[in-house]
């Protein structure tokens, strides 16, 4: 069994799982049906991290 991330992301295995000729191989698309974010927020202040915000 393979489960790959899916969203063109791996490429490289159609090649390679072409290549290993393994009829019993099962390939899992994780990313099937899932839409890629197009756009991302800006980020325009952030807090340091201190260990106290760590703790929670």
């Amino acid at each position: 069994m393979l489960v790959k991330n899916g969203l063109e992301m791996e490429a490289f295995l159609d090649k390679l799982v072409a290549s290993a000729e393994d009829v019993q191989l099962t390939v899992i698309d994780s990313g099937r049906g899932v839409a890629p974010i197009t756009a991302t927020a800006p980020i325009t202040a952030t807090a340091p991290i201190t260990a106290t915000a760590m703790d929670r």
